[in-house]
């Protein structure tokens, strides 16, 4: 409720201003009171207000010719960036703006009067600071991002070489079934020839034995008619 009466008041105070310098002021005063309304509520209706709000600062400041090194376009570039960074989550635009903004003002610096130069370059300092420590988030999350492509990489890799392991194994597995099933087709061949010949020998022994057989028997009959021969003489 707080931030939405300030909204609403700053707002009244803006459309009464005239001046440059201080319609950036309150467009700023604007932009801020929205943003930390927005971060509490994530309302999106105040998260526009504060973007556009911003956006009037910077334009207001731009047409009106405001030095880059003025605390209010300062603090309008450290405010926008700091809304684009930790609420749009735009953070490559938000260290762009910080990385401009500083560049623009650092020059010029030098020439303001002494209490305009220690507000400058209080907000040139945290710019600065701003820039480098979202540089480093930055850094951290490519380093971050490269481990977990590197880890997804491994484990593709790892993947792959475990369906290659088990392709093997079933291809090895196929290759000893139809080896075994050729041996055994192999064995059951050689066993039925066994089988065959074994037949075939007994056949051809049993057929000797009764030749032999028979031929005893006509020897038995020819001795005993010669005996019996013998015998009525």
């Amino acid at each position: 409720q707080v931030c939405e009466d300030a909204v609403r008041l700053v707002g009244i105070a803006l459309s009464n201003e005239s001046e440059t310098l201080g319609k950036v002021f309150y467009h700023k005063m604007l932009g801020d009171y929205a943003r930390y309304h927005a971060e509490w509520t994530h309302d999106q209706r105040m998260i526009e207000l504060a973007k556009r709000a911003y956006d009037d600062a910077m334009r207001v400041a731009q047409e009106g010719s405001v030095r880059a090194t003025d605390p209010n376009v300062l603090g309008v570039a450290l405010n926008k960036s700091v809304f684009m960074y930790e609420i749009l989550g735009e953070k490559a635009p938000a260290l762009m703006l910080c990385h401009d903004a500083f560049k623009r003002a650092l020059p010029e610096l030098n020439d303001l009067p002494e209490e305009q130069y220690k507000e400058s370059a209080s907000i040139l300092q945290l710019l600065k600071e701003n820039r480098k420590l979202w540089e480093e988030e930055k850094e951290q999350e490519e380093e971050r991002v490269m481990m977990e492509r590197y880890a997804e990489s491994l484990a593709k890799r790892d993947a792959e070489r475990k369906a290659q392991i088990h392709q093997q194994a079933v291809e090895f597995q196929q290759r000893m079934a139809e080896f075994d099933a050729k041996k055994a087709a192999e064995i059951k061949q050689q066993t039925e020839a066994y089988r065959a010949l074994m037949a075939k020998v007994r056949a051809e022994r049993d057929a000797k034995d009764e030749a032999r057989k028979v031929a005893i028997r006509q020897q038995t009959q020819e001795y005993n008619e010669h005996i019996a021969g013998v015998w009525e003489k």
